[in-house]
């Protein structure tokens, strides 16, 4: 990838970055709310739809084994859906959103 398509990578998820910003600071029943969460939506879908065939292009022509890291990743995704919550977890998850420990 060359600099100047970093460069506007960069610039698009900064775009991104500011907008879901200004998002969580405006109210719900702003009257601009709806509009901004829809120009999000457009341009993080577009800005993903770059990055994914740029990644997918380039791994299409590696000699990566996509077919086994795919099973390897719907095991390890089946595996961590059904194993049982630690109460460490829980502890943390409850620090990390502001509850009791």
């Amino acid at each position: 990838m060359t600099g100047k398509c970093w460069a506007r990578q960069r610039v698009e998820q900064d775009e991104l970055r500011h907008l879901i910003a200004k998002i969580e600071n405006m109210p719900s029943d702003h009257p601009s709310f709806d509009s901004a969460v829809m120009v999000l939506a457009e341009r993080a879908a577009r800005h993903m739809k770059k990055e994914e065939d740029e990644i997918f292009s380039r791994l299409r022509h590696s000699r990566l084994d996509l077919i086994g890291t795919g099973e390897r990743m719907a095991a390890r995704k089946a595996q961590l859906a059904t194993a049982p919550i630690g109460r460490r977890l829980i502890r943390q998850a409850r620090k990390v959103m502001g509850g009791r420990r």
